[in-house]
């Protein structure tokens, strides 16, 4: 059975916390007999990341799709013709994800990174792009493009979810984490910035079986 994951640095891990350890490793580990892809990119975009299932879908679709959602306020450049999966490298027996090399063709900026000087993850042409964006849209666009994004997400996998700020958008047909454990959990939990150390990746991987284990189950 192949299993395909989505999502930013809440899903792709960061470099602070066990070198990139993550939820889908700890998810990985319920299912040996899977063969599980993390297609998650730090501090990526929800478009690309709808980009990134598309292509997945397309040229090696898997049996079940989960999707956390990125914030809205993301923009990802990439160079065309970019084949991601030559980044893709074993991070358990039955899991592959991207490791800090596919910065070198994908830069994921925000609204602060975009006044920052080129560096490994962001450079000039695309800091020059964010820079046109960001000056040329608004809160209601970019809110606007998400939630429709959220709407294709919702109806084009098998389970989504939010990290952060589902009560605070209003946000009542997708679940979110922060919402069911409570922001105060989540701040217990947290160990490099936002993001969860052992403890809690270990309890999203959890979370994340409960909702796609009989789906999981019927298909095996």
């Amino acid at each position: 059975m192949k299993i395909a994951i989505f999502g930013c640095s809440w899903t792709h891990g960061v470099g602070q916390i066990e070198k990139y350890i993550n939820w889908p490793y700890f998810f990985a580990q319920k299912y040996p007999n899977a063969e599980i892809t993390n297609y998650a990119i730090a501090a990526s975009s929800v478009s690309f990341q709808i980009h990134q299932m598309n292509i997945v879908k397309k040229t090696t679709p898997a049996d079940l799709y989960i999707f956390q959602i990125s914030r809205p306020e993301r923009l990802t450049y990439w160079e065309p013709k970019t084949d991601f999966f030559n980044y893709l490298e074993p991070a358990a027996p039955n899991l592959k994800q991207y490791y800090h090399g596919i910065f070198q063709s994908v830069q994921c900026l925000t609204p602060p990174l975009a006044t920052q000087k080129p560096n490994m993850n962001n450079k000039q042409k695309s800091i020059d792009f964010a820079k046109q964006y960001y000056s040329n849209t608004n809160v209601e666009t970019m809110d606007l493009e998400w939630e429709l994004s959220l709407n294709y997400i919702k109806h084009n996998t098998d389970f989504c979810f939010l990290q952060t700020e589902g009560a605070d958008r209003n946000i009542t047909d997708i679940p979110c984490v922060e919402d069911i454990l409570t922001r105060e959990k989540c701040r217990e939990w947290w160990e490099a910035g936002t993001h969860f150390g052992r403890t809690g990746l270990q309890w999203v991987a959890n979370y994340v079986d409960e909702n796609v284990k009989e789906i999981i189950n019927a298909k095996m």
